[in-house]
């Protein structure tokens, strides 16, 4: 026993070492077993369990009865569900048309009013002659017109001159780009005399106009 105390004090550090091990230990599993027996305690006044109804000391009569609803029992069920249908109501007995009597009084009962009476068709009166169709007379179109936008002058690489222009017809609403040389027609009565770079002139049913460059002029053409 004394070599063993003395082998001890030889190694203290090794054997403080085991017993603060021990120690942690002890006091880990009394940790646990505290946190369990909480657990415990809680499921238990969680779950209780419902009463067992006692069959001793009964009548015989008694086992007639219906048994006992237990709360469990009571409880709604969330996957039972049920849809009231409703009934469709009855068809109701035609009423017959009360006959004569067959004595042969002479009256006959008077027909029953009817439910919807036929409505009368209102009568159209005649167009007037001055107008056969009875309506309004058409306005009057607006007259045509045709806008012409001078771009500029353009030369080819043979030397002719060909004036770059944009027209907008007022009937379709149709921007169009041409290039025309002096003395093409542009439109009926309306043709190109002669384009440089400051201006182009156009001669519309004998009448010179100039348009200058990046400037616009209207004309009006038949429909």
């Amino acid at each position: 026993m004394k070599t063993v105390f003395q082998k001890m004090l030889a190694e203290w550090e090794r054997c403080l070492l085991l017993a603060s091990l021990l120690f942690a230990a002890v006091m880990c599993a009394t940790v646990i077993a505290d946190l369990l027996s909480d657990d415990a305690m809680t499921m238990q006044t969680n779950n209780t369990i419902p009463p067992v109804p006692s069959y001793l000391n009964r009548q015989p009569q008694e086992a007639l009865d219906p048994p006992v609803a237990r709360p469990e029992e009571e409880a709604s069920n969330p996957f039972l569900f049920s849809k009231s249908v409703r009934r469709p109501p009855k068809p109701q007995p035609k009423q017959q048309p009360a006959q004569p009597p067959k004595g042969g009084g002479g009256k006959t009962p008077p027909a029953p009013p009817q439910a919807n009476p036929p409505k009368q068709a209102p009568q159209q009166q005649p167009p007037p002659k001055g107008n056969p169709s009875g309506g309004k007379q058409p306005a009057a179109l607006p007259p045509r017109t045709l806008t012409v936008i001078y771009r500029g002058l353009l030369e080819t690489a043979d030397g002719k001159r060909m004036a770059f222009l944009t027209t907008v017809d007022s009937k379709d609403k149709k921007t169009a780009s041409q290039t025309l040389t002096p003395g093409a027609a542009l439109r009926e009565k309306i043709t190109i005399v002669s384009a440089d770079q400051t201006e182009l002139k156009l001669n519309s049913n004998g009448n010179i106009i100039s348009i200058p460059n990046g400037r616009q002029s209207t004309f009006q053409i038949d429909n």
